[in-house]
């Protein structure tokens, strides 16, 4: 994809068919799409929340800042409400920002206007298709391409997120439970001879999780199965212990110490992502921004013993991140800025609406510090006006 130099160029970049394949795009982006906008490329860190580029383990920093601000966070907060709102404050989590809205995402990519380096704005795409099931094989490949989206009260952001607050041997104990019935579905399919993934989808279903037709379809090979009951009493006697364990347990008592009847029961499933997560609309910078999170989940492949990921590089490559991004111009990021500030009114002091950034934005506003800005705009302002 060329280099974008103008606002409309852009657009129509945005809202281009998205990549999902070789050969294979989705066309249907209109309300799908979220966006991340950055000035420069990061390189393998691109893609990787703060928290994964601290030396202190992530539990540090939020209950140091919890217990520095206590008056910060009613009572009534889950913890994954006090996670969005630690991420707006500056404090490192596991939550990468996008957005929801194209122009916003252009702002970032464009907020310093520097020369040095051209501006890079990531697509997202919710409905990624996650299936490229091999039917000749029967295998499934050990990663799940897809961003699935998450409201801002889903019972599995609070459990990532309670997960968040507990200290390293906790989640390594849950990582160890986690790991101990993956390894036990797996002798069920060798015993057996059902996949891998049928079991974890039929798993799921039996958990509660609504399932579509594709799942449905796995998921009923396990039931017509010759073994069937078999089958389901070991699988489902796996899960039990899974259940009962005490690392599964301590981060049960966690996740109820803010919502008293969550359900005694997740779906390992669920902690493959990464989610397009929903905030709640807490301030007005999360609602100016049109703000999403990219919220960060403990693993990304199926098969691979679980632990915290520390990149997301791989991420770029399994999603077909780098045929979704577009490159802003590092010559034209200027005439950008000012452009989106005087036709679309997105600027520092509209995005982050508070009286320091307007301060700043009143200091740093000069439409002529580029000696390409004048003639341009005047042309935009003659097109629109």
């Amino acid at each position: 994809m060329k280099k974008i130099k103008t606002v409309d160029d852009y657009i129509k970049a945005a809202m281009s068919p998205y990549k999902c394949g070789k050969g294979k795009y989705i066309d249907d982006v209109t309300g799908h799409i979220f966006f991340r906008g950055q000035t420069k490329t990061f390189k393998e860190s691109d893609l990787s929340a703060s928290i994964y580029r601290q030396q202190q383990p992530e539990s540090y920093y939020l209950h140091e800042f919890l217990k520095r601000f206590p008056d910060k966070f009613n009572k009534d907060m889950t913890n994954y409400t006090k996670l969005t709102l630690m991420q707006h404050i500056g404090v490192p989590t596991r939550l990468l920002d996008i957005t929801i809205k194209p122009l916003v995402a252009l702002y970032f990519a464009v907020e310093d206007c520097n020369r040095e380096s051209d501006g890079i704005v990531w697509r997202f795409h919710q409905n990624v298709p996650k299936r490229f099931f091999d039917q000749r094989k029967s295998i499934y490949p050990d990663y799940l391409r897809f961003f699935s989206y998450k409201p801002y009260d889903s019972d599995i952001l609070e459990f990532l997120a309670t997960m968040a607050f507990q200290k390293d041997a906790t989640r390594s104990n849950f990582y160890n439970e986690v790991t101990k019935l993956q390894k036990t579905t797996k002798e069920i399919d060798e015993k057996y001879g059902v996949n891998y993934y049928y079991l974890l989808t039929y798993l799921s279903g039996a958990m509660g999780n609504p399932l579509d037709s594709y799942d449905h379809e796995l998921a009923c090979i396990v039931q017509n199965h010759s073994k069937s009951k078999d089958i389901i009493k070991e699988l489902m006697s796996a899960y039990k212990q899974f259940t009962l364990s005490p690392g599964f347990k301590s981060i049960l008592h966690a996740v109820k110490k803010d919502i008293n009847d969550f359900e005694t029961r997740i779906n390992i499933l669920d902690l493959v992502g990464p989610y397009i997560a929903e905030p709640a609309i807490t301030n007005s910078r999360i609602r100016e921004q049109g703000g999403y999170f990219l919220f960060t989940t403990p693993i990304l492949k199926m098969y691979q013993p679980v632990s915290d990921i520390r990149s997301f590089s791989e991420m770029e490559r399994i999603l077909f991140m780098d045929d979704n991004k577009i490159t802003i111009d590092r010559n034209f990021k200027a005439v950008i800025k000012k452009h989106l500030d005087l036709i679309y009114g997105i600027n520092k002091s509209t995005l982050f609406p508070d009286m320091y950034s307007t301060a700043e934005y009143l200091k740093d506003d000069n439409p002529f510090d580029d000696d390409r800005v004048y003639p341009i705009v005047t042309k935009v302002r003659r097109e629109y006006y």
